[in-house]
């Protein structure tokens, strides 16, 4: 029962990547970092854009289609995606769905089996995002496809993992699959345990924490850290010191009471982060102890 656990849980790869793009930047920079890590896994890159459905009276618009008028810019924004792909040989599919962004995307990305949802992610003010929030923390918190956040001007790289352990079964989680990325491209881990947070840790001391992820990776280089104080700050500010290709942080199932401590701390991680985050949703296994697995 315990290898078959282990095996389920285990690196795939993302062999089905889905790309949420909204026309910015930000999105069309994750969309290019989503076709390189395609090259890498041999996987499909999907491309879904999302129209906000039109809530206004059709009768005083003096429009005769309002529906394909609203579409224009989406159908725009994926002609120019599909063109740019074929000019450099990947394979990518692009679609346009209308109705709630996230809850399209997600929707899709479960419909369809993907693997792993990509996205961009703009700097907002802290009170914006704090009363209104976006389309990527909406992806973050809810659905169960694993999220991988690109921040602008960053790149994906598995060099340089770094792992948050607090103890808890999303962090434990979440540490087995930076171990399986770890190990199919040869990177090593930074593993951090941040002290005084608003986290699991109310029984071990961080440093076993650390033990537990270094027992399950001790075929992979690994340095260990530990940090006092804001958890947030922590993560960020040991990403930029030792030059992190990658965050991996676990997201606490949606029935879970941790997601209130947590998802906090995972938004303000992606908001300051200098290197993309792996958000690893994948939690339907009662993981009790990491070494076991």
């Amino acid at each position: 029962m315990q290898r078959s656990l282990r095996t389920k849980l285990q690196m795939e790869l993302y062999k089905k990547i889905l790309v949420a793009v909204d026309g910015s930047e930000a999105s069309i920079h994750a969309l290019n970092e989503a076709v390189r890590l395609s090259y890498w896994v041999r996987g499909l890159v999907r491309v879904i854009s999302v129209v906000p459905p039109y809530e206004g009276d059709l009768r005083f618009t003096g429009v005769k289609n309002i529906k394909a008028l609203l579409r224009e810019p989406c159908e725009n924004i994926l002609a120019i995606i599909k063109e740019a792909a074929e000019e450099i040989g990947a394979a990518v599919e692009a679609v346009c769905r209308e109705g709630e962004p996230f809850e399209k995307i997600i929707e899709f990305a479960e419909t369809e089996g993907c693997d792993l949802i990509v996205t961009g992610i703009e700097e907002k003010h802290p009170v914006y995002r704090k009363l209104i929030g976006g389309v990527t923390e909406k992806l973050v918190r809810s659905g169960s496809r694993d999220v991988l956040v690109i921040p602008d001007e960053t790149q994906i790289d598995w060099n340089r993992i770094l792992i948050a352990a607090d103890g808890s079964q999303p962090s434990r989680i979440a540490a087995v699959k930076a171990i399986e990325i770890a190990k199919a491209y040869g990177g090593k881990l930074l593993i951090l345990s941040v002290s005084g947070s608003n986290s699991a840790q109310t029984i071990k001391k961080p440093e076993e924490y650390i033990r537990e992820i270094e027992s399950l990776s001790s075929i992979i280089a690994n340095k260990s850290f530990v940090k006092m104080g804001n958890a947030a700050k922590a993560i960020t500010g040991l990403a930029a010191e030792q030059k992190a290709d990658l965050i991996v942080m676990g997201a606490p199932g949606e029935k879970s009471m941790m997601k209130y401590f947590s998802k906090s701390t995972i938004e303000k991680v992606i908001y300051s982060s200098p290197c993309p985050v792996l958000v690893v949703k994948n939690q339907m296994l009662p993981v009790k102890n990491i070494a076991g697995l």
